[in-house]
């Protein structure tokens, strides 16, 4: 007795499986997948899992920034000078912590995502909880763990 199996993957997202035994047939079974995602819910999903949920005051506060970030560029002199200024001043808010989170949370030489070895130069500090940024939970991974890089330490 020397069974096959055959699989066919139609058109209409039907993948059919059929055991047969010479050219007797066995078993079938068939299946239907679900749906295929179209490329804008992908990002939609994507979009509302990045973003960071905020209280009604924080985005009101959002809303206002953003309000003056647009009137300070459209009527600047020099726009681009302008957006690297307000990014720099940003940045610095966000980084705000950070070496207090490091002092808190040394490095030890592997990468806490895969808990391989990882070579000081591919460390990356990872937060953990982004809505509370470098006071929340943080931990040390390679820059492809972080998302951030191409340099591994060889798990992820």
């Amino acid at each position: 007795m020397s069974l096959k199996c055959k699989v066919v993957i139609r058109k209409d997202r039907t993948i059919v499986t059929d055991v047969m035994d010479g050219d007797r047939r066995v078993c079938s079974e068939t299946f239907k997948l679900p749906p295929a995602p179209s490329d804008h819910d992908t990002g939609q999903r994507m979009k509302e899992r990045a973003m960071i949920k905020l209280d009604d005051h924080d985005a009101a506060l959002v809303d206002t920034v953003v309000s003056a970030f647009r009137n300070a560029v459209g009527s600047a002199h020099s726009r681009s000078a302008v957006v690297k200024r307000i990014v720099a001043i940003a940045v610095r808010e966000r980084n705000r912590g950070r070496a207090a989170a490091i002092r808190r949370h040394p490095f030890k030489g592997i990468c806490e995502a895969s808990g391989r070895p990882l070579d000081e130069r591919d460390k990356a500090l990872d937060e953990v909880e982004p809505k509370k940024g470098y006071d929340g939970k943080v931990r040390w991974v390679c820059h492809k763990g972080n998302n951030s890089g191409l340099r591994s330490c060889g798990g992820c």
